[in-house]
């Protein structure tokens, strides 16, 4: 862990969608932690983030392509500036068929 114990962790869920994205990061907001979340649509992720409850925690949205490096490196840059190094990724990114 890189946080002194008397910070809250920081978790990143890639691929949030309306299923287990989703319900992960209000599993983590409900732990405590600071989350981010990142999927391809913006604007999805902005009208979860306004319906999430999220206490005194930290809850941010980026938009990423989890299949670019660019995006991934640029997420992983303004996540780092925003909040941390994260202590917990998830990495629920996935392509129906």
């Amino acid at each position: 862990m890189n946080h002194e114990s008397t910070e809250q962790q920081i978790a990143l869920v890639c691929g949030v969608g309306p299923g287990l994205g989703l319900a992960l990061v209000r599993c983590f907001l409900n732990a405590g932690m600071h989350v981010a979340m990142a999927a391809r649509n913006l604007d999805k992720l902005q009208s979860w983030f306004r319906e999430s409850d999220r206490g005194d925690c930290k809850l941010v949205a980026y938009a990423c392509d989890v299949t670019r490096e660019d995006e991934v490196k640029n997420l992983y840059r303004q996540l780092q500036a925003d909040l941390g190094i994260p202590d917990l990724v998830v990495y629920n990114a996935g392509a129906f068929m």
